[in-house]
């Protein structure tokens, strides 16, 4: 048993472990005298045996929700929470409602710092994060240490680890993981009353200067996915940032929006109904189900009846992997498309690295591919694993799924039970690359959908469209100018697209941070923008 053992809580999940965790997280540093414990009067908290001062954050750093950058010296007094984390990072994202929480209980007394520590190249660029702060709707102060100094300093290990200082500087305790409130919420509650008692916390309410504040206001707000109706000539579009459904005509004429746009998990009209970052949708028949991200849900929107109700999921994040359930018995993590094939419904459960199939007519959902460990592991559906799976779609015989955390294309043939990757790549193997699938590279790819023996990518963090031509095996980009941008014409430039569809020949694509909708002549690689009229912002 090592010292830090009796304080640091390994969580239920991590993401992206670059190290393995045993016995306790890797957080170690040497012993300091430092200031005098200030529960000395007071036995509620005894600072962790060899603790020791974080050091200062680097200067120059970008900070994000406040005026001016922030130094653990300045902090003194207060007790402050350092959120390790990646934006790409699905567990990371899981910690971000836990943070609200605690943020919420001591107001005035904690303050939270995410402390960005990218694992992607495209996660360095500091105004790629300050979208994802947008995105995530995150109002904490965020820096962005793009050379990871605080992470080598503290000996972090993985995405996410949280670790609370208490009000004179010291480590007081940490979890890697999703575990952070079950983790660290006592030690709060005992390190906030020894220094009130003291008369050593200062509750003095901290000023923030939020980005959300200053962010221009569109008709779509972070659209992350974005399927097309043949019958019905017309698209439905994921206004995630808005929380809502938006259905569209092909030149932009809104028709119907699905949603009151309050982030929230009411089923009932059109009207009222509520969704909690909707991403992926699968339309079969008059029937929308929708993958209800962060509620944890799928949602099923009846068309005809104008009305929205709950498939699966309790709305409890998924903690306990395995089982075959009543769908409105079981908890999900964070699913983030979704396909209809072959009488059921495949879910791309990001949350916890799996395929899941629904069966509506069965009333049962379970687990139908991968172990749960997040990695690119093929095999059987059983040993095989998946790395946070975003998009999925088949062509009548296969499903495909884009992997996004191994930046890889995976193949699932259900008649043999096999998985198999389609390109190389891995955890920490990412780049951009066109070639067959033993050198062609993808960088966290969201979006897929197959049309002509082709599987058409959004490869989101290299802001292209890339197509995979699965008869000759090769890899090519279609469109985007491999940088973040917004520009129409031959080739143009996108900015981290989440999703795509084709319908009537064109390609319509969730261009997910400039909030549009974009188009692409397939034949021509001729790039538009698609102007949503019909609506308010």
């Amino acid at each position: 048993m090592c010292v830090w053992q009796a304080w640091i809580r390994v969580g239920m999940a991590v993401c992206c472990v670059m190290l393995v965790i045993s016995g306790c997280a890797g957080i170690h540093g040497p012993t300091s005298a430092g200031t005098a414990n200030a529960a000395a009067a007071n036995p509620l908290y005894v600072r962790p045996t060899g603790s020791f001062q974080v050091p200062d954050f680097p200067p120059g750093l970008p900070w994000y929700n406040v005026k001016a950058p922030l130094t653990m010296r300045s902090l003194r007094g207060k007790m402050v929470l350092l959120d390790f984390w990646t934006y790409g990072c699905i567990n990371c994202m899981h910690v971000i409602p836990q943070l609200k929480i605690l943020q919420n209980k001591f107001p005035n007394s904690l303050v939270v710092i995410g402390v960005h520590s990218p694992k992607f190249a495209n996660e360095h660029v500091d105004a790629n994060l300050k979208e994802a702060v947008l995105r995530y709707k995150i109002d904490h102060p965020v820096v962005n240490d793009a050379q990871m100094s605080l992470w080598r300093a503290l000996n972090v290990d993985c995405w996410p680890t949280v670790i609370l200082v208490d009000p004179d500087g010291f480590i007081a305790g940490a979890v890697a993981g999703e575990g952070v409130m079950d983790g660290l919420l006592p030690v709060i509650e005992k390190v906030a009353a020894a220094y009130r008692n003291a008369g050593r916390l200062d509750e003095r309410p901290f000023s923030l200067d939020l980005e959300a504040e200053r962010a221009p206001r569109s008709f779509l707000s972070f659209p992350g996915k974005v399927i097309a109706d043949a019958v019905g000539n017309r698209l439905f579009i994921a206004d995630s940032g808005h929380d809502r459904i938006v259905v569209i005509s092909p030149d932009g004429k809104v028709q119907e929006i699905i949603g009151s746009g309050q982030e929230g998990r009411v089923d009932g009209s059109f009207e009222k109904a509520s969704f909690h970052t909707p991403q992926g949708m699968a339309l079969v028949g008059k029937l929308l189900y929708v993958a209800d991200t962060n509620n944890h849900l799928i949602r099923v929107v009846d068309l005809a009846k104008r009305t929205v109700r709950t498939a699966a999921g309790t709305g409890r994040q998924e903690q306990e992997y395995g089982g075959n359930y009543a769908p409105l018995e079981c908890d999900l993590s964070s699913p983030w498309d979704v396909d209809w094939f072959q009488g059921s419904l495949y879910i791309a459960m990001a949350g916890d690295h799996r395929i899941w199939r629904y069966q509506p007519e069965q009333n049962r959902i379970k687990i139908f591919a991968g172990t749960g460990r997040e990695a690119r592991t093929d095999g059987s559906l059983d040993e095989a694993a998946f790395a946070q799976p975003s998009g999925i779609c088949d062509d009548g015989h296969f499903l495909y799924v884009a992997d996004s955390e191994s930046s890889s294309i995976r193949k699932i043939d259900p008649v043999r039970g096999q998985v198999t990757s389609l390109n190389s790549g891995d955890l920490f193997d990412f780049g951009i690359r066109d070639g067959d699938g033993r050198t062609a590279r993808f960088q966290h790819p969201l979006g897929i959908v197959y049309s002509g023996s082709r599987l058409y990518i959004t490869d989101t963090y290299n802001s292209d469209i890339r197509v995979l031509d699965l008869g000759a095996d090769r890899v090519t980009t279609l469109a985007g100018a491999n940088r973040a941008g917004r520009e129409d014409g031959k080739g143009g430039r996108f900015y981290e697209p989440g999703g795509l569809a084709i319908l009537n020949g064109k390609i319509y694509v969730a261009d997910t941070d400039n909030g549009l909708i974009r188009t692409i002549d397939s034949a021509t690689r001729m790039v538009g923008t698609l102007e949503c009229n019909g609506g308010k912002p």
